[in-house]
């Protein structure tokens, strides 16, 4: 009985020295051991793709510095006409700030511009957003394709739609309208009311759709409107002002080959020539008809509607500039015409 006491007392002195040191605060730490050996090193993740690829792919001296070596020399890069942007209704087509209020406000009074800028990059194409090329797509494109009512017409469903990127370009390339618009009045006449009478300097698209002239009737028939294969075109503008990227602008004989082979000019089966000569005579039977003076300025006054049809018609094709290209047969008729109606 006493040695199971005397057991049992051991035991429990036992656990009170095994409990003891839990109570005592730890003591500081003692000194760090040597480093293990370094393990084996991982395998080495795939490389990210370098942050200047997606620029450089257009940012390159084949590409980027073309562009805007070409640029520099067209009409558009001299940006001599910007400061006719001081008016309000010359501002969407002669200055950067201009034509972007243009398109991002469309049926708004276009504004004058204070200190406008020439037409530049940014002007047709939208500046770069995400960088996520890859994803999102080129985000320098144009500003627009969509269709473009033709002003010169109080007619909203009238529009010039290429269906392509060239219906950038005849936002302002076509006729502006004339005031008072070309109608006859009572008496059959016309009064021009100064030497701007006219379209402006674009008429290009509306000859290139085969519209827009003052239609006098006459021996020639007048083409349907988008008939003409220029017209017809994949591209429109674009193939033939633009070929391979060219941003001068300046038509390339290049992009005639599929259709009329190896050409060294544009005056493919003399429709130039054509066009210039009916041109001459028409001039002269609109200074007989005292409506141009000799150095070709239109003289403002009351004229019969044919003679005002035809001077309207005259300075379209001279401010087309392209002497039948855009649309032979449509101009040939309109100039064809005009002569039979003064004769």
């Amino acid at each position: 009985m006493k040695i199971r006491e005397i057991l049992r007392l051991l035991a429990i002195i036992a656990l009170v020295l095994f409990m003891l040191p839990s109570c005592v605060k730890e003591g500081p730490p003692g000194l760090d051991g040597a480093n293990g050996k370094d393990g084996v090193d991982g395998v080495d993740g795939q490389d990210g793709q370098d942050g200047i690829v997606s620029c450089v792919a257009c940012h390159n001296l084949t590409t980027r510095d073309a562009i805007t070596s070409a640029w520099a020399v067209s009409k558009h890069g001299i940006g001599a006409t910007a400061a006719r942007s001081s008016t309000a209704s010359c501002a969407p087509c002669h200055s950067h700030e201009g034509f972007v209020n243009f398109i991002n406000n469309p049926g708004a009074a276009p504004v004058a511009i204070s200190n406008p800028g020439s037409i530049s990059c940014a002007t047709c194409h939208t500046n770069h957003n995400s960088f996520d090329f890859e994803n999102d797509g080129a985000d320098y494109a144009l500003r627009t394709n969509a269709a473009v009512k033709m002003i010169m017409y109080d007619d909203p469903t009238k529009v010039l739609d290429f269906q392509n990127s060239s219906n950038m370009c005849v936002n302002c390339h076509q006729s502006r309208p004339v005031s008072p618009a070309l109608a006859p009045d009572a008496d059959g006449n016309y009064s021009i009311a100064n030497y701007r009478f006219g379209p402006h300097h674009g008429p290009q698209g509306n000859l290139l759709e085969g519209v827009g002239g003052y239609e006098l009737a006459g021996g020639v028939q007048y083409p349907g409107t988008k008939s003409h294969p220029h017209r017809k075109s994949t591209n429109a503008c674009v193939t033939c002002h633009m070929h391979e990227g060219d941003h001068t602008f300046k038509a390339s004989l290049a992009s005639c080959t599929d259709c009329h082979g190896t050409i060294d000019n544009f005056n493919v089966n003399s429709v130039q020539t054509e066009v210039h000569e009916l041109m001459e005579e028409l001039a002269e039977l609109l200074v007989t008809a005292g409506a141009l003076d000799a150095d070709r300025n239109i003289i403002a006054g009351t004229y019969p509607i044919e003679v005002a049809g035809a001077v309207y018609n005259w300075k379209t094709i001279e401010e087309d500039r392209s002497m039948g290209v855009h649309n032979p047969a449509y101009i040939k008729a309109l100039l064809t015409n005009s002569i039979e109606a003064l004769q």
